[in-house]
């Protein structure tokens, strides 16, 4: 069975358990057991929720060196949401030795794929020279990508930034 199949397959037997009271743990761990087949065989997706499911101690034991490999697994394949959260992790060190240029790097992947939360971190990062060279028009750029999204926080950091231009 393709690795989609499976995803397909564990999202179709999802909706059948709420709906029929399945046995909860049965079935949860007949789709940690599928997740785990799809991202061995390279789905970046599986792979994403497997990092997720490390990370937050759900349904397996909280793990932070399994979650980054499977996030990273994911992010090489350009999961921007992997991208995103191994960004995080390397700018607050959290799991892993604290790395701004790293983390400056998985934000740009997916600030470029269109995380608006990626392209608002990626701003502060330019803005402040945190593990890129300071850069206020490339902060721009990115502050205004992200609002464009509707992230709250770019709108205000945009506004702020363009501020402290003028002056």
């Amino acid at each position: 069975m393709k690795s989609s199949s499976y995803l397909n397959r564990i999202e179709y037997d999802s909706q059948k358990a709420k709906n029929h009271k399945y046995n909860v743990d049965f079935y949860t761990t007949w789709a940690f057991e599928n997740i785990n087949i799809a991202a061995n065989e390279g789905n970046p997706n599986a792979q994403y929720y497997l990092g997720e499911m490390y990370s937050q101690g759900n349904r397996v034991n909280k793990d932070n060196t399994k979650a980054l490999n499977w996030y990273r697994l994911a992010a090489e394949q350009g999961h921007y949401n992997a991208q995103y959260l191994l960004g995080e992790k390397y700018q607050n060190g959290n799991g892993i030795e604290k790395d701004d240029k790293i983390a400056a790097n998985w934000y740009l992947k997916a600030a470029e794929q269109g995380s608006s939360h990626a392209q608002f971190n990626i701003g502060t990062m330019y803005q402040l020279g945190q593990g890129v060279k300071k850069d206020l028009d490339k902060a721009e750029k990115w502050y205004r990508k992200s609002a464009e999204h509707g992230h709250l926080k770019a709108k205000s950091a945009l506004g702020k930034l363009l501020d402290q231009k003028e002056k």
